[in-house]
Formats: structure tokens, sequence, C-alpha cells
């Protein structure tokens, strides 16, 4: 076998194996960066969502606390109602609360917020994604007669799945969650009907994450549920005599 010349260059045999061996090399690279970014994905998916889910609820459970209801008994101080939107079972709600208000209005030249303020949660197909809801939170300064109606309203979150609140009569005072719990909850609650708030609260909401961080975010069915129970200081406030009243704030243009 004669010697090779060095500079006769490669064979055909040894370009082959070096671009196989590149192949090989390259493809895993490719892997290495494919999970990479993969599991950036999931970091900051799972980052996101658990970011926006306890938000909400924060939201929802600084509301429920703070629902009004002495004072306001003539009207309809708190409803929420069950139902269906884009085929999804959810619940809207209304009451008034002693929440400080986001917007402010001009007295005696100063901007002041309402420390009770009426407020609304509703959702809505989101037009982008038919299969996701859109959540609303409403907001009115100070209340009026017809608590239900009427604010301004503002995006809360886009990929909402469901959103339903079960509603816990009490029986006795020192009641704790785990023994509500075991009682049924009501789909829906009318104060005015029940002449009260009611003790307890059970959120259950389910988000999915951001567009962006899906693949394809009209077929990706994943979610997160959030479920928070609310306990309602205020529940064992009941409808004042009429007689006496209770001093509390009155309506305008309720005629009290």
């Amino acid at each position: 076998m004669r010697p090779r010349d060095p500079s006769g260059g490669f064979t055909l045999v040894e370009i082959l194996v070096g671009v196989t061996l590149l192949g090989v090399l390259l493809t895993g690279v490719y892997a290495v960066a494919v999970g990479t970014l993969q599991a950036k994905r999931a970091i900051d998916e799972t980052a996101a969502i658990y970011t926006a889910g306890p938000e909400i609820l924060d939201l929802l459970d600084r509301d429920l606390r703070a629902a009004y209801f002495v004072g306001v008994a003539d009207i309809k101080a708190m409803k929420a109602q069950r139902t269906s939107v884009g085929g999804t079972e959810v619940t809207i709600l209304d009451l008034i609360t002693t929440t400080n208000s986001k917007i402010t209005q001009e007295i005696d030249d100063r901007q002041v917020r309402s420390d009770i303020t009426e407020i609304g949660y509703r959702l809505r197909r989101n037009d982008d994604f038919p299969n996701m809801l859109e959540l609303y939170r409403r907001e009115q300064f100070f209340f009026d007669d017809e608590p239900l109606k009427g604010g301004d309203y503002y995006k809360v979150y886009d990929r909402v799945r469901s959103l339903v609140i079960d509603f816990f009569e009490h029986e006795v005072e020192g009641e704790t969650t785990s023994s509500i719990a075991k009682t049924e909850g009501k789909e829906e609650w009318d104060s005015e009907d029940a002449e009260g708030l009611p003790r307890a609260a059970r959120i259950t909401l389910e988000l999915a994450p951001p567009a962006e961080l899906q693949g394809n975010p009209d077929t990706d069915e994943r979610f997160y549920r959030f479920v928070r129970w609310v306990m309602l200081p205020n529940a064992f406030d009941r409808t004042p005599a009429a007689e006496g009243g209770d001093g509390g704030p009155t309506a305008p243009g309720n005629g009290r």
C-alpha cells in the first residue's frame, strides 16, 4: 500500500465519516437547546400562572371579606348568580364592600377614594380564544339604590377557564372552615332574601397559561386550578329593626 499523499485532500469515505459525526454532534446540541427552551417555557408558565391565580383570589378574597350589609339592608347588598357563558358554568357576583375604590372623585377640590364601593365580577368569551373566558371587575364610587348596575369595568385576566363560587350559611358562632366544608354549599346568594351575608364562600378558579407561553393556545388544554375558602366577618350582621336604625350610610336617591 502506498502512503497517502498529504497534499491530496480527504477521501470520500473520510468526508462521509466527518459529516456523519458532525450531524450527530449537531443533533445533540439541538436536543439540548430544545430541552432548555422547553424547560424555560415551563418555568415561565408556572411563574406566570402562580402569580395570576393568587392575585385574582386575593382580589376576590378582599372584596368578599369587606362585604357590607348593615345600613344597606333595604337594597340588594350582595347577589351572586350561577349562569353559563360560552357553555361554561360560572358565577357572576355583585356586592357592596368597604374596599376603598380605585377610582377617585373630586370633592372639595381634592381627589378622594370612596370607602364604600359597588363591586361586580363578570366573565365573557375571549374573542381571540373562544374556548377561554375573560374576567372583568366592576367598580362604582360609593353606592346607589341599584348596586347591581353601573360603574366601570376593567379586565383582570383573559385566560380563565372557569370561576365558580359556592356560599355557605352559618349555624353558630365559632365555626371553622373545616366544619363549614362538611355542609352543602349554595350556588347562588341574595342578601335581601337571606336577610344577611353568607358565613363563608369557596372560590374555585381555573386558569390557562398566557397564550404566548403555549405551543398552540387553540388546542392546548392545560389549566391550573386554585381553590380558596373565605370567611365573611360581617356574616352575623342582620337586618336592623325598622324603628331602631343603625346609623349606616344612606344610598343616594333611595329616599332614606
